[in-house]
């Protein structure tokens, strides 16, 4: 299963590769995230108009509770991999379908962790466009 994350760097205050590691937080509990799924991070940047990136993709390989401390305070769930399955951040294109509906149901909407299993075409267009095959 597919799952979409989105890392804003205006909110977070950082680039996601700044983490130095494929990992992820929500601010809620994840019930159907399983060892194994796929997590596509995709990252907005400082620019006005907003860029957009795939600055991601890892396969699950555990989650945690984060510090109760620290910048990710408000986070209930930490979610890992052990390496990235992108060699840098892939451009996305703004204007392709997949992206128009990925944009339309959930960053527009603040939804920024959620199952693409209803959603075939915007796993599919994050897969083509980032060149990954699956």
């Amino acid at each position: 299963m597919d799952w979409y994350v989105y890392h804003s760097q205006k909110k977070m205050g950082h680039s996601y590769r700044d983490l130095g590691a494929p990992i992820v937080f929500s601010t809620k509990v994840q019930r159907k995230l399983c060892h194994g799924h796929t997590i596509w991070v995709v990252e907005g940047d400082l620019s006005t108009p907003t860029s957009f990136t795939i600055a991601d993709r890892f396969t699950v390989k555990g989650t945690d509770a984060p510090s109760r401390w620290g910048d990710y305070a408000g986070f209930k769930l930490k979610v890992f991999g052990n390496t990235s399955l992108l060699r840098a951040p892939v451009p996305v294109d703004t204007s392709a379908s997949w992206f128009e509906e990925l944009h339309s149901r959930f960053i527009t909407k603040q939804r920024f962790f959620c199952s693409l299993s209803e959603h075939p075409s915007i796993s599919s267009g994050l897969a083509t466009a980032s060149g990954v095959a699956i």
